[in-house]
């Protein structure tokens, strides 16, 4: 992954426990495409001039699944919508 932030890499894995835990592959309206943008390029994703998250805003994303406790570790992230989706189970103690 392309960056000069040492977060970089972990940040790009986080998006990824987020999108595989909300059924990204098959059931999002609005679907990344790994490998084809960086991450900081995705649909409702904001990066700082570091790379780093700071917000994710997927409501309305039509997302199932639970939120994974990794995105505890976006040290940046200051917005997370996910609103108007299916999404189950609690909210992560690490958020």
């Amino acid at each position: 992954i392309p960056s000069s932030s040492p977060t970089a890499a972990s940040d790009a894995q986080i998006l990824e426990f987020l999108y595989d835990s909300t059924s990204g592959y098959t059931s999002w309206t609005h679907k990344w495409r790994p490998f084809v943008l960086r991450y900081c390029d995705y649909v409702g994703v904001t990066c700082n001039e570091s790379n780093e998250v700071t917000a994710i805003e997927l409501g309305s994303n039509n997302l199932t699944g639970t939120i994974p406790s990794q995105i505890g570790k976006l040290n940046k992230l200051i917005t997370l919508v996910l609103n108007d989706n299916v999404l189950h189970g609690s909210i992560p103690s690490e958020i």
